[in-house]
């Protein structure tokens, strides 16, 4: 029986069936070229004790995409996650290597002048 095709031609199925297999040994074809965006970070170092108000109004920064942290508050140790306007705070009891404790890494889209 005969398939159509979206051209709007039919394909022979049983011929179809007979058509050797393409070769899955070879490596995919190469997506192509697109343009990346250019995204730059930088780090913060949280006073232990601080207010998560007083930090709230330093995570609220024009163009910040993403920032992340464990940080000790006054509430106790905290990861702090911000992904576009939203700023959430869970417990937590912080990593175990004290150089990343009172940080805060920023994520912001890189300015397209910037090379």
């Amino acid at each position: 029986s005969a398939l159509p095709t979206p051209a709007g031609r039919s394909i022979d199925a049983p011929q179809l069936a007979r058509q050797p297999a393409p070769d899955r040994d070879s490596p995919p074809p190469k997506p192509p070229p697109h343009p990346h965006e250019r995204f730059e970070s930088d780090a913060i170092t949280v006073e232990p004790g601080m207010d998560p108000a007083q930090l709230e109004g330093l995570l609220h920064q024009p163009g910040l995409l993403r920032a992340k942290g464990f940080v000790e508050t006054r509430n106790g140790m905290q990861l702090v996650q911000v992904v576009g306007r939203r700023i959430e705070w869970t417990p937590s009891e912080g990593p175990d290597d004290p150089e990343l404790r009172n940080r805060v890494v920023f994520i912001r889209r890189a300015n397209r002048n910037d090379g």
